[in-house]
């Protein structure tokens, strides 16, 4: 950070004395902890990096700081130390680093524009705003916009487009290469999976199956961002806030109507994650104790010598032998044993209490008598339709119970109800 600072007052030094306007100054440095520091910004740090930042920042921005790799970086040949005969010969000491200039890519403009994706993250939080900042700046451009002061949608698109096109050139430019000649996109790539193509913009665009379907153009072709753009961030926040901080499922379907995001579940997951709103608003899930099991459910006994009986419907049933017979109205009596779960089903015609001892003699001739019969208390009911209020009178009636109790009496059963709202007795 010493050396950053130095270097920095040496560039001050140095336009000051040539007294002359530079169009741009461009730093370069090995060190990504001291870009790290200079990006964020003096606020964060202790006083010793702080002050070493601000100063910097001063007189040069951080966005005008970029980096270069350890091998490539020419400074490096004297501080390890080299003798003159070795720096005669020496192209990286003359030349400087030897960028790819038939492709223009090189590794130093990509940390510059992490750099500036890192600025531009820090200046404008939200995708309008930057929109808008960029589409008055490409008035300079297009005399015909400047007519109104007004940014038209027009506009604002046209800036849009703007950063994907450079989102696209930076993370995916070995692929608009290869298409642009016509080829293929390598299998190794993590585009191969989507196909994508280039429209008439020059933007990639996924192709899908669903050409035939009368959608618009953007949501059967949408176009491809990568994951690690600020862009894409700013799209999802977008969407997340629009859509009153929807779910990371919800959120990657809505941007799908526009844009196709790689590795886009993770990405959506991680907007989620960082939104504040959604972090302070989502109550911790309290999980209710539930009870100890009755000791009729967890000791073994033959089957239904424990049962539990419970009412379904209604049902329509139509009797046999009658062609063309009329449905009426049924209802299904679940007994339940205990200890293996077993179920058994038995038809009843009609809420009476006839019915209902029909179904348990049934019931009983296939299985044997039970010991112990359980039913609930029919609460859930109450507040139901008139069908299943009709149920709960039946099951709630003093005469039903009363004529039950004495039934199952006389043939050694006793008849238990479970407490109210506790399934776990079941």
């Amino acid at each position: 950070m010493t050396g950053i600072v130095r270097f920095a007052r040496l560039i001050k030094n140095v336009t000051s004395a040539i007294d002359q306007p530079l169009f741009e100054i461009r730093a370069w440095t090995d060190s990504e902890v001291a870009l790290a520091w200079i990006n964020i910004g003096a606020s964060r740090w202790k006083n010793f990096v702080a002050n070493r930042v601000a100063e910097v920042v001063t007189y040069l921005p951080a966005i005008s700081w970029g980096h270069v790799d350890t091998h490539l970086n020419p400074a490096d040949l004297i501080s390890r130390g080299m003798i003159p005969e070795q720096l005669k010969d020496n192209k990286l000491w003359w030349v400087g680093p030897p960028w790819n200039t038939k492709s223009g890519h090189d590794t130093a403009s990509k940390q510059l524009n992490t750099s500036q994706q890192q600025q531009i993250n820090r200046y404008y939080p939200n995708l309008q705003k930057m929109l808008r900042v960029t589409a008055r700046m490409l008035r300079f451009r297009c005399r015909e916009s400047r007519q109104t002061t007004t940014l038209t949608p027009k506009e604002l698109n046209r800036a849009l487009e703007v950063y994907q096109k450079h989102g696209q050139q930076q993370h995916y430019y070995d692929e608009l290469q290869r298409l642009h000649q016509h080829k293929d996109v390598k299998r190794q790539s993590t585009l191969f999976q989507p196909k994508p193509f280039l429209d008439e913009r020059v933007l990639l665009r996924v192709d899908g199956r669903i050409e035939q379907s009368n959608l618009q153009y953007d949501t059967k072709h949408p176009l491809l961002l990568p994951r690690n753009s600020i862009l894409t961030f700013l799209v999802l926040h977008r969407d997340h806030i629009m859509h009153h901080h929807c779910g990371p499922q919800t959120l990657l379907a809505v941007s799908r109507r526009r844009f196709w995001i790689i590795r886009g579940p993770s990405v959506a997951r991680k907007v989620y994650r960082q939104c504040i709103v959604c972090a302070r608003a989502k109550p911790a899930p309290i999980y209710q104790q539930m009870g100890q099991l009755p000791a009729d459910r967890v000791q073994p006994h033959p089957p239904f010598l424990i049962t539990g009986v419970d009412y379904a419907g209604p049902v329509s049933i139509v009797g046999r032998g009658a062609r063309g017979g009329v449905p009426s109205k049924g209802y299904i009596a679940l007994f339940v044993c205990f200890s293996t779960k077993a179920v058994h089903l038995e038809a009843v015609s009609d809420l009476s209490t006839s019915a209902f001892l029909a179904a348990f003699t049934r019931f009983s001739s296939r299985y044997g008598l039970s010991a112990k019969m359980f039913s609930d208390n029919a609460t859930n009911f109450r507040d139901a339709s008139k069908q299943r209020q009709e149920l709960y009178r039946l099951i709630n009636s003093a005469n039903h119970n009363q004529l039950v109790a004495n039934f199952l009496a006389d043939k050694g059963v006793v008849w238990n109800f479970i407490p109210a709202r506790s399934p776990h007795h079941r």
